[in-house]
């Protein structure tokens, strides 16, 4: 019974490793068309180490 229960479990996560490697997912993914590629593009964004020497306000 023991061994049965370490195929199961042995199978059930390199199921999961599998999932997780091919990034599938059980319902689709939301993507938002306008999002900023990087930090620099995103305005809102908390960029202090861009801002060396830069005192602000």
């Amino acid at each position: 019974m023991n061994l049965l229960y370490g195929i199961l479990g042995t199978g059930a996560l390199a199921g999961l490793f599998w999932i997780q490697f091919v990034g599938w997912s059980p319902t689709p993914v939301d993507q938002l068309p306008n999002a900023p590629a990087n930090i620099r593009n995103n305005p809102a964004a908390y960029r202090s180490f861009y801002a060396v020497g830069f005192r602000g306000k």
